[in-house]
């Protein structure tokens, strides 16, 4: 269950770009790369939501990612979820850590920092909700500026 429409605010990565020589389909997305998250291991979130109420979840990367060249976005899908990373050009990278485990609590952790393969745990801005209401907190943001905010959660990666 991707969460496309939820795409709304900038959030761009860097670095890790696939090779021209690499397979691709005709929506250009890229499959059998190594991308710039390691599979196999189990990221948990926990916090607030935007609403500042518990949020939990936890996602294990089960397998190699894809690649989505439009946007640039590696996509890692998961036992519980997925996780998002975007490339930007000069150094600076997102990434976007979903447990849709529950479709009528869906648990979102923002991380506006690149990924660092030394680094176990990242902060980031905590959603949580119904995709409708998530979607409600996106439409509200779009076109007026306001970078997102939301409850503060924590991912640590095992």
């Amino acid at each position: 269950m991707r969460l496309a429409s939820l795409m709304l605010v900038p959030l761009l990565l860097a670095a890790c770009a696939p090779s021209a020589t690499t397979p691709s389909t005709s929506s250009g997305t890229r499959t059998g790369l190594k991308g710039p998250l390691p599979t196999g291991e189990t990221w948990t979130i926990s916090g607030l939501d935007q609403n500042n109420n518990k949020i939990s979840g936890k996602v294990k990367l089960s397998g190699g990612p894809t690649y989505r060249d439009g946007d640039r976005r590696w996509d890692y899908d998961g036992d519980n979820g997925y996780i998002l990373y975007y490339e930007k050009d000069g150094g600076s990278s997102t990434f976007r850590v979903w447990d849709v485990s529950d479709p009528k609590r869906l648990v979102a952790c923002y991380i506006f920092r690149p990924f660092d393969a030394a680094q176990k745990t990242y902060t980031g801005a905590g959603l949580a909700g119904t995709q409708e209401e998530i979607s409600a907190v996106f439409a509200k943001l779009s076109g007026t500026g306001t970078v997102l905010t939301g409850g503060n959660c924590t991912v640590t990666r095992e």
